[in-house]
């Protein structure tokens, strides 16, 4: 009996990490559609990689479900063929939240780049983790010299506004 019992109590907990990470799997499944024969315009890789390993970022610092989500959609609707879609297609599946947060982080192009860090700061700060990993991101992935100055003015905005910025992502902008 006790053998059984242990089985099964198993059987739920692989059960239970098989559905923690099933929508993260799906998110990552429904991004590499999405960002299918896009590059990266610093080494020409497959841009999914750049939206995965922002993921993989969030998750070793143990961000929630909906960021880990987040961080790999949150250039899908910038830079998807279809935005309206892409951003249905994020509410059905991922919810919300999700939407919420890649909508945040959808920069308009019309907008000055540190106005729109600062305000993302102040109006979502799940987002703006997603936009520092995102950042840090880039800067280890040969960015340019206008790249490295725009980031690091960002950072010192939010710094001056009061902003924490974890050290290990802070190093990357010196």
């Amino acid at each position: 009996m006790l053998k059984i019992s242990v089985i099964n109590d198993l059987a739920e907990i692989l059960n239970s990490i098989n559905e923690e990470y099933s929508i993260v799997t799906h998110a990552k499944d429904y991004a590499r559609k999405v960002h299918a024969g896009q590059q990266r315009r610093s080494d020409k890789s497959p841009y999914f990689t750049h939206v995965l390993r922002v993921s993989k970022m969030a998750a070793s610092l143990g961000y929630s479900e909906d960021i880990q989500i987040a961080a790999v959609l949150h250039d899908a609707v910038e830079d998807g063929a279809n935005p309206k879609e892409i951003a249905g297609k994020i509410l059905e599946k991922f919810g919300k939240r999700v939407l919420d947060i890649v909508l945040n982080l959808t920069h308009a192009k019309e907008m000055d780049y540190i106005e729109y860090i600062v305000e993302l700061a102040l109006k979502d700060a799940d987002a703006l983790k997603v936009k520092l990993l995102d950042m840090y991101d880039n800067l280890t992935t040969s960015p340019s010299a206008k790249q490295k100055l725009k980031y690091q003015r960002a950072v010192e905005r939010l710094q001056s506004e009061g902003v924490n910025i974890p050290e290990k992502i802070l190093a990357q902008f010196k």
